[in-house]
């Protein structure tokens, strides 16, 4: 396993694992992770992977078992905005590893470039994301708030470094 910056040519594969975990209200809401309402388009990620990222993948064969897709926030120069983070496969032991890894990694790049906070919204309702909410607990993640963006709640969470 190799956790690696991404890059231009990795926006593909990261919009396909990202796709992969897309749902709406007209889906099954008993799950426990993914992306509910919330989609990008393929030139979002290469426009962010051209800028400043802090975007990593995580790949095993030269196959992408994960990423985290980050960059500097538009609002403030010294905070790092996580706008999606994804493995195959989540809740397994690999993953959970992979899933570490990736955000330590992040973690680590942000610290190094004096970042000082990792921001990130995470889905509260209609569809309440708990995989994700313990997981970024585990990072020490706080969450500061809400805001409603297209019908969905989502908690504005932090992490600061």
């Amino acid at each position: 396993m190799r956790i690696r910056k991404a890059t231009l040519e990795d926006a593909k594969s990261m919009k396909e694992i990202a796709d992969s975990f897309y749902f709406t209200l007209d889906d099954n809401l008993d799950r426990k992770s993914g992306f509910f309402e919330y989609k990008l388009a393929l030139e979002d990620y290469v426009r962010k992977l051209g800028e400043d990222s802090f975007s990593f993948v995580a790949e095993d064969n030269e196959i992408m078992r994960g990423f985290c897709f980050a960059y500097l926030s538009d609002e403030n120069f010294r905070e790092v905005y996580i706008n999606q983070f994804a493995v195959r496969n989540p809740g397994r032991t690999l993953e959970i590893r992979i899933s570490d890894m990736l955000v330590s990694e992040l973690i680590r790049d942000a610290k190094e470039k004096e970042i000082s906070k990792l921001k990130f919204h995470i889905s509260h309702s209609p569809w309440r994301n708990h995989a994700s909410i313990n997981f970024a607990k585990k990072f020490g993640a706080v969450n500061i708030g809400e805001e409603l963006k297209n019908g969905v709640v989502l908690g504005v969470y932090e992490i600061v470094l």
